[in-house]
């Protein structure tokens, strides 16, 4: 347990937003297809990572989303669907990239 106190005590600080969360998520999990509707609206370069350890539903998920937007797809070796929260440095080369490109 004592190796949890560190993730727990970061999960109780995200606590507050878990209904915003909840909210923003509304009808993405639900295992209906993605549509093109919901993002017709981003503009914004985008990156979209996925851990090459998450399941197998969470990459194609990637894959589908990075595809209606137009958005920079990359699987980060060795990861999987808690890596931002436990190893947050393991995102850090991809995002520093992708900002690199967009800066220039």
């Amino acid at each position: 347990m004592r190796l949890m106190i560190g993730p727990w005590r970061s999960m109780v600080a995200m606590a507050r937003t878990t209904v915003y969360d909840t909210r923003l998520c509304a009808g993405l999990q639900d295992g209906e297809p993605l549509t093109g509707e919901r993002w017709s609206r981003l503009r914004a370069p985008s990156l979209v990572l996925v851990g090459s350890k998450s399941e197998p539903f969470v990459q194609s998920g990637t894959r589908e989303l990075s595809s209606l937007i137009g958005a920079r797809s990359e699987s980060i070796e060795g990861a999987h669907h808690a890596t931002p929260m436990m190893k947050p440095a393991a995102l850090i080369p991809s995002i520093v990239s992708f900002l690199g490109e967009v800066r220039s």
